[in-house]
């Protein structure tokens, strides 16, 4: 899924397990209970989205993706880190 093209597209419930998100466009989509366990999201773009739901989302996953305007609470993003 490199490079997809995916505003506003609605993911909810999901399972990107594993998903090789690099440079994914991501902007605006509903990512409602959406499993990122171990995908890569570098330079993936989540702007506008609401990641407050998300599963398995851990904070060094989100490191170098591009969040502006983008919903995480820190609880969440660190919820499998450790």
């Amino acid at each position: 899924m490199q490079d997809a093209k995916l505003l506003g597209a609605d993911l909810s419930n999901a399972n990107l397990r594993n998903a090789d998100l690099t440079n994914a466009d991501l902007r605006n989509a509903k990512l409602y209970q959406t499993d990122f366990d171990k995908a890569t999201l570098t330079g993936c773009y989540l702007a506008g989205c609401d990641l407050a739901s998300a599963r398995n989302l851990s904070e060094s996953q989100c490191a170098d993706a591009r969040l502006t305007g983008s919903v995480i609470p820190p609880s969440r993003v660190s919820e499998t880190s450790g």
